[in-house]
């Protein structure tokens, strides 16, 4: 089943097709999921997926998925854009120690999803395209 992420204006900007690996629209690879949790390439804590949300580390909401369960108000969805070809999946470095969820808040982020899902670098095979 594809998820597909809206952000705070309603615009895709991410999408898992099989439910562990998170794409950018432009093919490229920026975060898995484990469990609820979401994690960087490098291992970096990220945030947690859970009942439609994208949350941060604070528990506010990044992102949406198609049927959330409660949470802030939600803008019309626009329309995805076309998927890229995907740039291959990164190696998995060593993962954070996973933290305790926090309390769901039903606020927005200060943090865009884009800026949650790439601001980090990514490790990729022999570290090529290591930003």
């Amino acid at each position: 089943m594809q998820i597909v992420f809206y952000d705070q204006s309603g615009q895709a900007v991410a999408y898992s097709d099989d439910e562990v690996h998170i794409f950018l629209f432009t093919g490229e690879a920026v975060a898995y999921m484990d469990a609820d949790a979401v994690y960087s390439y490098r291992g970096v804590l990220l945030g947690w997926f859970e009942r439609g949300w994208l949350r941060d580390k604070d528990g506010r909401c990044v992102a949406f998925s198609e049927n959330p369960a409660t949470g802030p108000q939600r803008p019309l969805r626009r329309q995805k854009p076309e998927i890229a070809p995907k740039q291959p999946v990164p190696v998995r470095e060593h993962q954070d120690t996973r933290a305790l969820r926090p309390i769901h808040s039903n606020a927005w982020s200060r943090q865009s999803a884009l800026d949650l899902l790439s601001r980090l670098p990514r490790s990729w095979p022999g570290d090529l395209g290591t930003k």
